[in-house]
């Protein structure tokens, strides 16, 4: 059950409560339901809602200042690969880059500050020498025109299932949904465990491209939270 937020096979009262009160299970704040969370928590959800509206407005002015467009999107997964074309196969870990890399994968580059650049990095970074161009490519498809949420799946799913096996494992969905949700990793896992519960329909343990887009439809904010300010 999508309620069932601690996995204990029952949803509680305050879980019910919770749905009553703010149907979406997406929502970091999905339980405290007016309870005062901790102060130690309080503080840590205060400054992700901060770097997450950091992250919004950086993209939001690098999407308006490059012009960017779908296909410069595509551009930069096609120079990614191209890094690795004399590879045999593509790895988890061949989508690993730098700052300079990132510089460079920045479409119409001369006209973004290098400050910019380096925000973009440092926010994705959390702390490594290295981010995933995964994360860059997926966060930039929730801010630039054009991409449907049917266009962004197939989109990521190519980049994730680098095997080609045609399928999804929930680690492959976790470390996706690192990349479009701003939040904790053991919420994420929690995320993604619901999604493929969702998803997987056969229990076969991995999901297809069809089975991933259905998902996606029915729990669009769990997969892609809303990226623009809710008013």
């Amino acid at each position: 059950s999508m309620l069932d937020l601690n996995g204990d096979g029952q949803v509680s009262f305050k879980e019910f409560k919770a749905m009553a009160e703010s149907p979406d299970p997406a929502e970091e704040d999905f339980l405290q339901g007016g309870i005062p969370a901790h102060t130690s928590e309080s503080i840590a959800l205060q400054q992700r809602n901060e770097q997450a509206e950091k992250k919004r407005e950086v993209f939001t002015r690098c999407v308006q200042t490059c012009r960017m467009e779908k296909e410069d999107v595509y551009g930069m997964l096609k120079m990614v690969k191209h890094k690795h074309s004399s590879s045999r196969s593509l790895s988890h870990e061949s989508f690993y880059v730098g700052y300079e890399d990132i510089c460079e994968l920045m479409p119409a580059a001369s006209l973004l500050s290098r400050s910019d650049c380096r925000t973009i990095f440092d926010l994705l970074r959390g702390g490594e020498e290295t981010i995933d161009s995964r994360d860059l490519i997926t966060t930039f498809t929730n801010f630039v025109a054009g991409f449907g949420l049917e266009e962004r799946c197939k989109l990521a799913f190519d980049m994730y299932d680098v095997d080609h096996s045609g399928y999804l494992s929930i680690d492959e969905v976790e470390e996706m949904m690192m990349s479009t949700n701003l939040t904790t990793r053991d919420l994420i896992k929690k995320r993604a465990e619901n999604f493929m519960l969702c998803a997987d329909t056969d229990r076969s343990g991995g999901i297809t491209i069809d089975e991933f887009i259905v998902a996606a439809e029915k729990l669009p904010n769990l997969l892609y939270p809303p990226q623009t300010k809710q008013r």
